[in-house]
């Protein structure tokens, strides 16, 4: 299975996660600015992480999935890191707001 872990970080802790679900599945993982949305293709499970800023995943990986070709029959998989706080609890979190992408 070819798999591919693209992520943004602000404090490192998304990256941190990123590389060991990398390590787990045998996937390259790419920070998303070193990606274009083309690069998205050919793989098999597409997994996306990003802090959680203001809700929402960070600009740039939103910037990525909405360039992203529609990637039918992809497997994949979003994850998201936050700081509890009443704020988060009100916006809420990146995770699901990547699904529909």
């Amino acid at each position: 299975m070819k798999a591919l872990v693209v992520y943004d970080s602000t404090y490192g802790n998304t990256e941190k996660i990123a590389q060991a679900i990398g390590d787990a599945v045998a996937a390259q993982v790419i920070r998303v600015g070193e990606v274009n949305p083309s690069d998205l293709k050919g793989f098999d499970l597409v997994i996306v992480g990003s802090p959680t800023h203001g809700g929402r995943p960070t600009p740039e990986i939103q910037d990525l999935l909405r360039g992203s070709p529609t990637l039918g029959g992809v497997n994949a998989a979003a994850f998201d890191t936050r700081h509890v706080s009443k704020w988060t609890l009100l916006f809420g979190y990146a995770a699901p707001k990547l699904k529909p992408r």
